[in-house]
């Protein structure tokens, strides 16, 4: 699945927004990873699938954000890179 995809799907879940995928140098400005691409940032954040394509389509390689309105909570569960340790493994064991 497609950075495309991804968007569209989970923009039937709450409005989201294109960011950086790597730090990186653009328009003369340093845009650490992860951080909005759109110019108002996550307030510009949409639901509307002709934005999303626009979005997507000047450059598919950007990561999609969630804008996280409403009460809902995002879990970011990584591995550790130094131990190996799964964060999945850590929660049940927690």
């Amino acid at each position: 699945m497609n950075n495309l995809q991804i968007a569209l799907n989970w923009s039937l879940f709450g409005k989201v927004f294109p960011v950086y995928e790597c730090d990186t140098w653009e328009g003369g400005r340093f845009h650490a990873k992860k951080t909005p691409v759109t110019p108002s940032g996550h307030l510009d954040a949409t639901q509307d699938p002709d934005q999303i394509v626009k979005w997507w389509d000047k450059d598919p390689n950007r990561l999609v954000a969630l804008w996280t309105e409403n009460g809902l909570a995002v879990l970011d569960i990584d591995i550790d890179l130094e131990t190996g340790e799964d964060g999945f493994d850590r929660i049940r064991e927690d």
